[in-house]
C-alpha cells in the first residue's frame, strides 16, 4: 500500500484521483521558466512573457495565469543556480569568482528586476 492509499473496512485499498489540472499547470509553469532560464543564460535577462511562452509553446494568457506579472517569472527563472551563474558571469565576467555567493544572488536579482 502506498502513503496515499487507503483501505476501507472490508480490505479494499482505493487510491485518490490524480487531478490532471494541477499536473498539467506544474508542466505548463515549468515549460515557461525552462524558456525564460534559456533566454536569461543567453544574456537577454528579462525577456518578455510572450517570449518565453512563445518558446515554450504556451500561450501569453496562460502564462500570465500562472505567474501573475513577468516580475514573478523572472524571479522564479532567476532562482536557479545555473542560471544566476550564467548571468552573472556574462556581466562580471572572471570577477565574479572574488564575489561571494550572497553578493551573486542580489547581482542576478537586480539584473532581472532593474533595480540598482
Amino acid at each position: 500500500m502506498t502513503d496515499l492509499s487507503t483501505e476501507d473496512s472490508n480490505g479494499r485499498i482505493s487510491v485518490p484521483r490524480r487531478d490532471g489540472r494541477n499536473e498539467r499547470g506544474q508542466r505548463t509553469r515549468a515549460a515557461i521558466v525552462a524558456a525564460c532560464r534559456d533566454f536569461m543564460q543567453a544574456g537577454q535577462f528579462r525577456p518578455s512573457m510572450q517570449a518565453c511562452c512563445t518558446k515554450a509553446n504556451r500561450s501569453i494568457r496562460i502564462g500570465f495565469q500562472a505567474f501573475k506579472t513577468i516580475e514573478m517569472l523572472h524571479l522564479e527563472a532567476a532562482d536557479d543556480l545555473p542560471t544566476r551563474e550564467a548571468m552573472v558571469e556574462r556581466v562580471l565576467g572572471d570577477d565574479r569568482s572574488v564575489l561571494p555567493a550572497e553578493r551573486l544572488a542580489l547581482i542576478a536579482r537586480a539584473l532581472v528586476t532593474g533595480a540598482t
